[in-house]
């Protein structure tokens, strides 16, 4: 599934969220996981992400602007 670029894949499980999260530019708050694999935790009420009801939470990280960010580090993903 994709917005504004930003494509995310839905998956089943969210085991192994935490409190450390990562906040991206449309109001998603995504969680990384051991394996380096990025799920949205939370969408920001009445951001971009949010209004779209393109982006669920447990969604994971795989694509940006054409860009493969599966399991690429949270900080590298931010500059993208």
């Amino acid at each position: 599934m994709a917005y504004g670029g930003l494509a995310v894949a839905p998956v089943s499980s969210q085991d192994g969220f935490s409190e450390d999260a990562e906040h991206v530019g449309v109001g998603i708050v995504f969680q990384p996981v051991e394996d380096g694999t990025l799920y949205v935790k939370r969408l920001k009420e009445g951001q971009p992400a949010q209004r779209s009801g393109l982006i669920q939470l447990g969604d994971c990280l795989c694509e940006i602007n054409g860009i493969d960010v599966f399991r690429q580090p949270a900080q590298q993903v931010k500059r993208l």
